[in-house]
């Protein structure tokens, strides 16, 4: 509890859940637990070869991109037109979560890598979570 408490909360922001809401939010969970997964990862802040860090997330599905922040500003925010999407995948893990990945060279043009992003949510949330993340272009996810 009290690294929960110190880890604080994740929730979008105003003006940023205003821009998503008009977009269409078809799935939205706020403070969730989660952890982020680096690896092979170069990038302008950090570096790592397999890293794993606990975090909470603000996650949404518009009908035009997915969206997550964690406390402290944006983690991804990705267009279902961008090009990117081509290299992201989504599904459950062995714990029941879910997962976006990602080809991180694919989206910004300083870092290389992969990022895992797993969200502890109800499995009927996540199982909608997933279903309408393939639909909108994002591959199988398969452990590795």
């Amino acid at each position: 509890m009290l690294w929960d408490v110190l880890r604080g909360t994740a929730h979008f922001s105003d003006a940023r859940r205003a821009a998503l809401q008009a977009e269409g939010v078809v799935l939205e969970a706020d403070d969730a637990k989660g952890t982020l997964t680096y690896r092979d990862y170069r990038g302008p802040d950090r570096r790592a070869s397999w890293r794993k860090e606990g975090l909470r997330v603000a996650l949404a599905v518009t009908g035009r991109r997915v969206a997550a922040d964690r406390r402290g500003g944006p983690l991804l925010d990705v267009p279902f037109d961008h090009p990117g999407v081509a290299g992201m995948t989504t599904g459950v893990d062995d714990g029941g979560k879910l997962v976006v990945a990602w080809d991180c060279a694919l989206l910004r043009d300083d870092t290389t890598g992969r990022q895992e992003l797993r969200v502890v949510l109800p499995g009927a949330e996540r199982d909608r979570a997933v279903a309408l993340l393939l639909a909108r272009g994002l591959g199988p996810f398969a452990a590795g």
